[in-house]
């Protein structure tokens, strides 16, 4: 028994699969097969396979379609296979009697007369051509011949049990050509994936359609039981059968999917992939990948081994089926590794010379499809060998291109000033002189309805050549951001679209009357019908019965073209919005007010996808552009109806069962779809926050939570969580609980399997809590590695795609809008973050810095040790010249404001240096400080306990008194309970002018609670008797007069009596000054520095004044125990023991 029949018998008893379907695809909705308009080309066809989702319209490419098929590749070596085949094949039993019987008349011939010859004779040349019709070569040419699915039948009925391996193949080629030439005639176009039947002015015919389609399925059957009667066959066979099979199924006929038929082939393909050349081996790779099948791995290892091994011989179209279909064939990247896409990319490369414009496009959109990661080489490889191919390209084909840059992007080297020359002419050439190079002109529909129909062919046709205009600019936008289009090029853009869009709605109008006429001609029958008899109004009706369901088919066949041309148009728009926020540069107002009104037209109608509606809202949030509330409404209508129906089909998915087997094996496109769809709910919530509009729909925020949150843990990045929680929180809208813990505990979690690939810091800035919360954490890592790992396989030629260069601010970002929540998270998660956060934390810069602080505080975390002090120390204690920090005088007022509040809610203490450049920097810019960074700047220097110069409280009670009134005039919100506060535990005495502005401040303050009220009216009483007190009491200048004399030894004689009174007036105010200080019930704390009655010092902060060396100085702190004296040193970067007192801080 040959190889092939034991395998053979193998799978027919269920002992071997070698090639099992692990997916059903859809005709309108597929990996590699998605028909979305068939292009055609002058000098070859090609179908493009564009992926259309049902979240948008953006397509990428999956593979090519030979140029002819693999049968006819060499006639006359084929011809010459069959007559060999033919000599060595027995003749069957019938044709040996009849070789009997002519040998037999011409022995007959010999001896009769000549009028008998000539009878015999003319008998033997008709059995002799009746014989020559049944060679091998014959029946080859006369099958691929077969103009029509009656003659293929009629082959097929007479020659069937003569068929062999190449007569099969090239039936199922031809049955192919016929099916699609059918369908194409047949379909008014495929636009969207969406099939409209044909009409011959305006009726379609089904009738007819159904007949072939079942001749056509009969063949079918009839072919594939042939086929798996064969016992021998070759790799041509095989790459055949597959490829017709995938493109019958691909057609929308399910029976083209036969799985035995698949499973013979597969056993053969096994045994035969070794001496398969390149162009069969990239057929049977496409096939299988369109048909969804997942081979065995002996089968993938001996095709991508071979693939690999002939690679050389590759031709373009070659190198792009592989491209498309090797890592479909392998969903979990098994032997499909990075080396595998690399060395194709290096072929993709080779054979760009010989590549024509439009395979040129094909290849970068097929590494585009796969995830390839170029690097700098192969791109300047790149845009040297294509530059020169540009201007050949069709719409079509520069649509293509855009969309596989901008998958690209952002890219290692940009493409040459020389490249973005060619490539604007290009996209001028086709704005311009697009109607004679469209590409899409087979597949627009015919409805013969006046001139009517024929505009709106032309614009629906017009519309699709802006769309492919808008994808090269959509790519263009995302590799070079920085060099946008010339003036000129802007300009005619616009206009041309401008007018397209009144094009549109001339033929709305159009049609709006075309639909009054029709309306005018029914009240007129009905005028008619009146009149009639009932006996002529009956024949009237029965007459008039099939006109009417022709019109009603034409009617809704007219409406179904119109709604591809409209989902276009707002395509083309969005597009059009998203490029120039990318560049920066807003559109006219003209055009803009047009589209605007063009665009609120489509998402009333529905015929926006989400992916159309979050870019748009992108857009419009990056330009800032705000529309009114009435568009905002609309948009939100259309997004609500586009989360129902996304969670109409999860629900679906877990209900099918074999979803949820496809499920366990899903495709690479399948997760790229659903890590899209969380990335365009994300975007939407946040850009509708940016535009002002706040969504009250409960409704709407329910749907919106119950479709994103299977998405949280798997598909949603890190920052498209923070993202959607910042949304979230600027609508003020909190989300469920379940939702926020499953969101924080996913950001913490792919943030730490993000930054694992960084070089990790020294010391972590967060200690873990225990040993099981060390190893979870680690196990986390482990699972975000391999799932970015996944999703990045084919990123070869370079580093693989990674969120690791935006860890720790987008870490950041999420922390913020959980801390705005308020209580969500705590210590332990804020522990998990600053862990994932440590090996990141250099990519901090400013801003980022100053909210991780004050995230940090506002959700009460306090630092176990000095990791989290020392480096914020390290961070912030920044000068001229050091590099590691930043100075203060980069900050900006709300920047200061924020980062000493979280420093007072962290209740860390910073060293030397940075508190002396606080004190510095406040004290020559405290003019220029709101009163809101006055009060945080109090705050903290008082929660610190130390005591400042002299010439900084002048400073900042000054900046005070100026800041007051132009706060009251401003009306807004600031903490005058925290300001008093500080003042009495600073012992800073106001002068009487800005007591007076506290109390009217005071007043002036909202309606607080009885408690506030009290807490806030003892405090200003307080500061109000402190400041009587301190009028009453001698002048600095006499008492440090008296103590310099009494220590010389000398007793001063005063005129007007003796000197005790006036020394025991002294003792009493300093005993008074003691027993009256509000610090810690009466603890008293010296580092050298005298205090005078006014609040002035004498002394300055520290060892050597604010301009000495800080780093080595030490803080003296005072104990919170009011029983105690005694006070503690810390070194510079430790946190002070405070005990467990309340945080006092304010949400700026």
């Amino acid at each position: 028994m040959s190889a092939v029949g034991w395998l053979h018998a193998a799978l027919l008893q269920g002992e071997l699969s070698l090639g099992c379907r692990f997916r059903q695809p859809q005709p309108s909705n597929r990996s590699l097969g998605c028909h979305v308009a068939p292009k055609v080309y002058a000098n070859r066809e090609r179908c493009v396979s564009r992926h259309a989702t049902s979240s948008g319209t953006t397509a990428h490419l999956a593979a090519a379609q030979l140029q002819q098929p693999v049968t006819h590749s060499s006639q006359q070596q084929q011809q010459q296979q069959q007559e060999q085949q033919y000599e060595e094949q027995p003749l069957p039993h019938g044709h040996q009697l009849q070789q009997q019987q002519d040998w037999q008349e011409q022995r007959q011939l010999t001896g009769g007369s000549s009028s008998q010859f000539g009878r015999l004779g003319t008998q033997q040349q008709q059995r002799r051509d009746t014989t020559a019709l049944d060679k091998p070569a014959v029946i080859t040419a006369a099958i691929s011949a077969a103009g029509s699915v009656g003659e293929l039948q009629a082959l097929l009925d007479r020659h069937g049990p003569n068929l062999n391996h190449i007569h099969i193949s090239a039936a199922f080629v031809q049955l192919q050509r016929l099916w699609t030439s059918s369908s194409s005639d047949s379909d008014s176009g495929t636009i969207g994936g969406s099939r409209q039947p044909s009409s011959s002015n305006g009726v379609s015919s089904n009738s007819s359609s159904s007949s072939s389609s079942a001749s056509q399925r009969a063949v079918l059957l009839q072919l594939q039981g042939l086929a798996q009667g064969l016992g021998r066959v070759d790799g041509r066979y095989c790459a055949n059968v597959l490829y017709s099979s995938a493109r019958i199924e691909a057609a929308g006929e399910p029976a083209g999917y036969c799985g035995p038929l698949v499973e013979q082939v597969c056993a053969a393909a096994f045994e035969l992939v070794n001496l398969m050349p390149p162009q069969e081996l990239a057929t049977l790779a496409w096939s299988l990948a369109l048909l969804g099948v997942l081979p065995a791995p002996q089968l993938l290892a001996r095709l991508v081994a071979n693939v690999l091994r002939k690679l050389p011989g590759f031709k373009p179209q070659d190198v792009v089926m592989a491209l498309a279909a090797l890592p479909q064939l392998s969903p979990n990247n098994r032997l499909a590794p990075y080396s595998t896409v690399h060395h194709l990319a290096g072929a993709a490369l080779r054979v760009l010379p010989q590549a024509s414009a439009g395979e040129c496009g094909l290849l970068l959109a097929a590494l585009a499809g796969v995830g390839f990661k170029p690097s700098g080489a192969w791109l300047a490889g790149w845009w040297a060998g294509s530059e020169a191919k540009l201007g050949g390209m069709a719409p079509a084909e520069l649509g293509m291109t855009g969309w596989a840059l901008g998958r690209l992007a952002p890219l290692e080297e940009g493409p040459p000033a020389s490249w973005l020359a060619a490539w604007q002419h290009a996209l001028q050439q086709t704005c311009i002189h697009g109607s004679s190079s469209s590409s899409h002109s087979s597949s627009n529909g015919q409805y013969a309805a006046g001139s009517a129909a024929a505009s709106s062919s032309e614009s629906s046709r017009r519309g699709l050549q802006l769309v492919e205009l808008a994808m090269g600019l959509y790519g263009w936008s995302k590799v070079a951001p920085s060099q946008p289009p010339s003036a000129e090029f802007q300009q005619l853009l616009y206009s041309t679209t401008q007018q397209a869009m009144a094009d549109a709605a001339a033929g709305s109008g159009t049609q709006h009357q075309h639909q009054q006429e029709q309306q005018q001609h029914l009240a007129d029958q009905q005028q008619q019908r009146q009149s009639l008899s009932s006996q002529q109004l009956l024949q009237r009706e029965q007459r008039s019965l099939l006109q009417s369901l022709v019109l009603q088919q034409s009617q809704q066949q007219f409406s179904s073209q119109q709604q591809p041309g409209s989902g276009v148009q707002g395509q083309l728009l969005v597009e059009l919005l998203a490029a120039a926020a990318r560049w920066r540069q807003l559109p006219p107002r003209a055009w803009l007010l047009a589209a605007l009104r063009c665009l609120q037209q489509q998402l009333a109608a529905g015929s926006c996808s989400s992916r159309d509606i979050a870019r748009l809202l992108w857009s419009l949030a990056c330009l800032g552009v705000k529309p009114n509330q009435e568009w905002l409404a609309t948009c939100t209508s259309a997004l609500q109806q586009q989360l129902q129906r996304h969670q109409q089909q999860q629900q679906q998915e877990a209900f099918n069962g074999w979803q949820q087997q496809s499920s366990a094996s899903s495709s690479q496109p399948e997760e790229q779809q659903q890590q899209l769809q969380a990335r365009q709910l994300a975007i939407s919530v946040w850009a509708l926050s940016q535009l002002g509009y706040t969504v009250a729909s409960q409704q709407f925020w329910a749907s919106f939570w119950a479709a994103s949150q299977p998405l949280l843990s798997a598909k949603f990045t890190l920052a498209d969580l923070a993202m959607t929680l910042e949304g979230a929180v600027q609508q003020r809208q909190r989300p469920p609980a379940a939702w926020t813990q499953a969101a924080l505990a996913a950001g913490v979690a792919k943030a730490a399997g993000a930054a694992a690939d960084l070089a990790p810091a020294p010391a972590a800035l967060a200690p873990a809590a225990s040993a099981a919360e060390r190893k979870k954490l680690h196990k986390q890592q482990g699972q975000q590695r391999r799932r970015v790992m996944l999703a990045h396989a084919a990123a070869a030629g370079g580093a693989p795609r990674s969120a690791a260069s935006s860890v720790g601010p987008d870490l950041v970002r999420l922390a913020t809008a959980a801390a705005r929540l308020g209580g969500v998270p705590g210590h332990r998660w804020c522990c998990q973050a600053l862990h994932a956060l440590t090996p990141a934390a250099h990519q901090l810069d400013q801003q980022a810095l100053v909210r991780l602080v004050w995230c940090l505080g506002k959700l009460g975390y306090r630092p176990a040790g000095g990791a989290l002090t020392g480096w914020l120390a390290a961070r912030l204690a920044g000068s001229s010249s050091s590099s590691a920090g930043v100075p203060l005088s980069s900050y900006s007022a709300s920047q200061l404001a924020l980062l000493l509040s979280g420093l007072r809610g962290c209740r860390v203490v910073l060293g030397g240096r940075w508190l002396a450049q606080l004190l510095a920097h406040s004290t020559d810019h405290a003019r220029q400080m709101p009163l809101e960074v006055l009060v945080q700047l109090l705050g903290y220097v008082a929660s610190a306990r130390m005591r400042p110069p002299a010439s900084w409280a002048t400073a900042v009670l000054e900046a005070l008194g100026a800041a007051l009134p132009a706060q009251q005039q401003q009306q807004q919100q600031w903490s005058l309970t925290g300001l008093l506060a500080a003042l009495l535990k600073l012992q800073l005495l106001p002068s009487q002018q800005l007591l007076q502005q506290l109390h009217t401040a005071a007043a002036a303050q909202p309606q607080l609670s009885p408690e506030q009220l009290a807490a806030q009216t003892g405090m200003l009483q307080k500061l109000q008797d402190r400041v009587a007190a301190a009028e009453q009491q001698p002048s600095a200048e006499a008492v440090e007069q008296q103590q310099q004399q009494q220590q010389q030894g000398g007793v001063l004689e005063s005129r007007a009596g003796s000197p005790w009174p006036q020394a025991q007036q002294q003792h009493q105010w300093q005993t008074q000054r003691k027993s009256s200080s509000p610090a810690n019930n009466g603890s008293s704390s010296s580092n050298g520095s005298s205090w005078s009655p006014s609040g002035q010092s004498s002394a300055t902060v520290g060892p050597s004044g604010p301009g000495g060396p800080w780093a080595g100085a030490l803080w003296v702190v005072s104990s919170t125990n009011g029983s105690s004296n005694s006070s503690s040193s810390v070194s510079v970067g430790a946190a002070p023991s405070t005990g467990h007192s309340k945080r006092v801080g304010t949400d700026i």
